[in-house]
């Protein structure tokens, strides 16, 4: 950062960040205001807490931008603008401006998916989350022609994976299912249909028509809020929605279409004990999600978890190991800023890092996958000029790379998926090479973590 060039040819340098981000656009703008550049912040971590962030920036962007970056650029130039920006009203989004992926051609083959928003909001108010804090939980969509426009766009520059940016996918059906058809559309006028992902709630499971769009729209993993089959744990976070019937059963029934769920995953909610690392385990193996995505709970400036937890002295300032006694980045899958009620914090992480190990062994992980596609009962309609084994292929060709145990593992799941359900072959195969790198990242969190945990006990 201290060398780079577009510190000598710009004017105003701009930072986003969430929560976890801060300090590292904290050390951005300490590098840029030493060159005499004015360094401006917006994003879900200033608004959460501007206090925080006045003496570090020089101007200050709250909630959505649409509206106030203009009027500031036109300030800007004039040296009247203010210190803080911040709009009364939540922007339409048929008045967002389209991305300029263009800028960026020269580098789109180094993305791995494009990111379209459609939506902002949430109709549900987890104690954690801020989202229907800061976004509303009334919806607003963009219009679709608007979405698929930019999803042209980024197919035309080489992209060949579509995230869809919301913070519930589904939290409008009828629009969800509307721009689904779309999407469909769109992939039968290509040789090779586009992949796409999105985060959304569990209430799918009872919506046999979004359940089908989702696969037949080439849907590749579905990030669902799963969080812990612990009920009382639910209910203490507000997870309502995730209540109404038996989780196995539940996402057994969406991964019936096809598509894999990429169910987020906490531990340390307030009404857990030491036995809910076992008791996850064994949800996720029976679940059959290929690979979750876990986490110890944080209280993240901005939600009522905050409030509640700071209120009474169980949110801590956590000191990192690996980087003088500060990080600039908070790691949301290896960290945790909360005194927990039902362990110890040594408990919370070791208990977590045993959870980590045994989730991302291969002999757990091929035992998911192979129950994901055997639960396997409609398959997706998706149009293709050629049946294709690409990524398959590929893979088999990179296990002399991988250690003895995932070359072997690889080699008996792509097999027996193309023996089984050849249609799924492609979908497991992703999945191999995601937790090839999830697996390697394992020791990595365990160095953390136990460093993490000495540092605590000193």
């Amino acid at each position: 950062m201290d060398d780079s060039p577009l510190l000598e040819t710009c004017d105003l340098v701009g930072v986003t960040a969430f929560s976890a981000h801060l300090r590292r656009a904290r050390a951005i703008a300490r590098v840029a205001r030493a060159k005499g550049r004015m360094v401006v912040i917006g994003g879900p971590g200033v608004t959460a807490a501007p206090d925080k962030c006045k003496s570090d920036f020089d101007v200050l962007f709250l909630g959505e931008a649409e509206a106030t970056w203009p009027r500031f650029i036109e300030e800007y130039r004039s040296g009247t603008h203010a210190k803080l920006y911040q709009d009364a009203v939540l922007p339409d989004l048929a008045n967002a401006p389209k991305p300029r992926w263009e800028s960026l051609a020269q580098d789109i083959p180094f993305y791995v998916t494009g990111g379209v928003q459609v939506s902002r909001g949430c109709p549900f108010n987890c104690e954690f989350c801020g989202v229907w804090q800061t976004f509303g939980r009334k919806m607003r969509t963009k219009p679709i022609d608007l979405v698929i426009d930019e999803v042209r766009t980024l197919q035309q520059l080489g992209l060949r994976s579509i995230l869809f940016c919301s913070d519930n996918f589904v939290g409008t059906p009828k629009y969800a299912k509307e721009l689904l058809r779309r999407v469909i559309d769109e992939n039968q006028k290509l040789d090779q249909p586009l992949l796409y992902s999105a985060e959304l709630d569990i209430t799918i499971a009872r919506d046999p028509e979004m359940l089908a769009l989702l696969a037949d729209a080439n849907f590749s993993g579905l990030l669902i809020g799963i969080e812990t089959p612990n009920v009382a744990s639910l209910k203490e976070t507000r997870k309502r929605q995730n209540l109404r019937e038996d989780l196995v059963l539940t996402v057994r029934r969406i991964q019936s279409y096809g598509v894999p769920v990429d169910g987020s995953i906490i531990v340390g909610f307030d009404h857990d004990t030491p036995t809910i690392f076992q008791e996850q385990f064994e949800f996720l193996q029976a679940a059959q999600i290929p690979l979750p995505k876990m986490h110890m709970l944080k209280a993240i400036a901005g939600t009522e978890l905050y409030d509640r937890l700071h209120a009474v002295g169980r949110v801590i300032d956590v000191a990192m190991p690996h980087s003088g006694g500060s990080q600039e980045y908070l790691d949301a899958a290896v960290h945790t800023n909360i005194l927990p009620v039902g362990m110890t914090r040594e408990e919370l992480m070791n208990g977590y890092l045993w959870l980590v190990e045994k989730i991302f062994a291969w002999e757990n992980f091929e035992e998911r996958v192979n129950g994901f596609v055997d639960g396997v009962s409609r398959q997706p309609q998706v149009s293709w000029s050629a049946p294709s084994k690409g990524t398959a292929n590929y893979l088999r060709t990179c296990t002399d790379s991988f250690s003895a145990e995932a070359s072997a593992a690889i080699h008996r799941i792509l097999d027996r998926t193309e023996a089984e359900k050849p249609y799924m072959l492609e979908t497991v195969a992703r999945l191999c090479f995601r937790h090839v790198f999830e697996a390697r990242r394992v020791p990595i969190m365990r160095r953390e973590i136990q460093d993490q945990v000495v540092l605590e006990l000193v």
